[in-house]
């Protein structure tokens, strides 16, 4: 695993780093909020420049929350 990409927290009692779960359900409320946004305006208006960034931007931060797990 990559030293430098790691996310959570270090907790005593468990073994590997942990996340806080309100932040995570944050998140992914706001990213929900953006896609709804974004799919609407692509169903709405046809305007699919919206949409097709935000497709790269929920890959991109997919890919860097993987990267670090073991």
């Amino acid at each position: 695993m990559l030293s430098w990409v790691k996310f959570g927290e270090t907790v005593e009692g468990y073994p590997i780093k942990v996340l806080n779960e309100r932040e995570v359900r944050a998140a992914a409320g706001i990213l929900f909020f953006f896609a709804m946004i974004s799919f609407l305006n692509a169903f709405l208006v046809g305007n699919f420049t919206l949409t097709k960034v935000f497709v790269v931007v929920f890959f991109s931060d997919f890919f860097c929350k993987s990267v670090g797990q073991p």
